[in-house]
């Protein structure tokens, strides 16, 4: 964990994980337990009749601290190779899963972005062939210009891994899915215009898009276009952590979001989740 506070407190020495478990975490034979456990679970739930999906992100600081460590330098190309072989290698060791999602960084800011977000809009309408349209009056301009670019570079890079992946044996009846996490409210329109523009009709789209089921529906309301919002999971994020959950309100929240699927013409999205 970067976090100076946390690190401060935590028995963490490396990793930050299960403390317990640190000791054993790189050890192959104690990771190939721990692999079988998941493997196991993933039978029990879809046992149970659940849909198993499991979610990787395009990129990570971590891993551009491991590619600089090996000499080279973080570029477009080969992140999609870093994730198109990351995808590989869980859909080697649990092959039953239901989905494989590539789910953006939350609310990553790592790539390069113009100073406004008009400029930043206009960047990304035109390599899509959208018109730039009414822009969103956003706070703090420049950190929004820098979310959508930010969400935007990692979306393009969960397309192209899922375009090369998507004729892999591996993956045959899986569904496959890309997504954005980000709660900067004002930019989401855009990123569902983009995101409608970018990803393949034949890939689900799933979106975090707040901290609580309302402000998810508040960020999302006429932010997806109905195209989109037919092949749509959206995660409601809900901490199930004691009394916190109460505080959410969660209950108000999910009908937020189910009526937000309503008025938008639409019988309902593909799910939407507390997560």
């Amino acid at each position: 964990c970067r976090e100076p506070l946390v690190r401060a407190q935590s028995p963490n020495l490396r990793v930050f994980c299960i403390p317990e478990l640190e000791a054993v975490y790189r050890q192959p034979a104690q990771r190939a337990v721990m692999q079988d456990w998941l493997g196991r679970l993933i039978a029990c739930a879809q046992e149970c009749g659940l849909t198993v999906c499991v979610s990787l992100d395009p990129t990570s600081p971590g891993r551009d601290e491991a590619i600089r460590a090996a000499g080279l330098t973080p570029s477009p190309d080969l992140y999609t190779d870093l994730t198109v072989a990351a995808a590989r290698a869980i859909l080697a060791q649990y092959p039953t899963i239901d989905v494989l999602e590539i789910l953006t960084v939350e609310n990553t800011d790592v790539w390069p972005a113009p100073k406004t977000l008009a400029q930043a809009w206009g960047q990304l309408a035109s390599s899509v062939n959208l018109p730039v349209g009414k822009l969103p009056q956003a706070e703090h301009d420049q950190q929004a210009a820098r979310a959508l670019m930010g969400a935007a570079g990692d979306l393009q890079v969960s397309v192209r891994a899922i375009q090369e992946l998507r004729t892999d044996p591996a993956l045959a009846g899986k569904r496959l899915s890309a997504g954005i996490y980000c709660t900067n409210r004002w930019i989401w329109p855009l990123l569902g215009r983009y995101a409608d523009a970018l990803i393949p009709v034949d890939v689900e789209f799933t979106c975090l898009a707040g901290h609580s089921s309302v402000p998810v529906a508040r960020h999302l309301t006429d932010a997806l276009p109905p195209r989109l919002l037919r092949r749509t999971r959206i995660y409601a994020w809900c901490e199930f952590d004691g009394e916190m959950y109460l505080q959410q309100n969660e209950v108000s929240g999910l009908a937020q979001c189910l009526a937000l699927a309503r008025t938008a013409g639409v019988p309902s999205p593909v799910a939407i989740v507390a997560n």
